[in-house]
């Protein structure tokens, strides 16, 4: 999807408007393409796109070293102190979080990193 020009590009212009790329665990890229539904296909940069503007999009919350973002069935946590996202869980059959995702910054984000939605 992105070659190393364009991938700096992105990263240049995200952290100029306040969200900057977070580096993710490939772990975390596989459980997030096999446990999410639509992300079974998609390249390792797109699923890091999404798994970052879910990051952003999502309530946080912080316990030590780690800051969980849930993000609807979703959580991903990101260990503050390497600045990486560690892993992702896809929490279906134990209920969501109902908080509001912030539809204004996905779209925001959707546009900066260049995520077009499926529906």
């Amino acid at each position: 999807m992105f070659n190393k020009i364009k991938w700096l590009l992105l990263k240049r212009q995200s952290k100029k408007e306040g969200y900057p790329l977070i580096e993710v665990n490939q772990n975390a890229i596989d459980k997030f393409k096999s446990d999410v539904k639509g992300n079974s296909k998609c390249s390792d940069s797109l699923a890091i796109l999404k798994i970052i503007r879910n990051y952003y999009c999502g309530q946080k919350a912080t316990r030590f070293d780690i800051t969980t973002s849930s993000y609807g069935c979703l959580h991903i946590e990101l260990d503050r102190k390497m600045n990486i996202i560690i892993d992702v869980k896809n929490h279906r059959e134990y209920g969501c979080y109902s908080g509001d995702i912030d539809s204004v910054l996905k779209n925001k984000l959707n546009k900066l990193y260049g995520i077009k939605e499926e529906k």
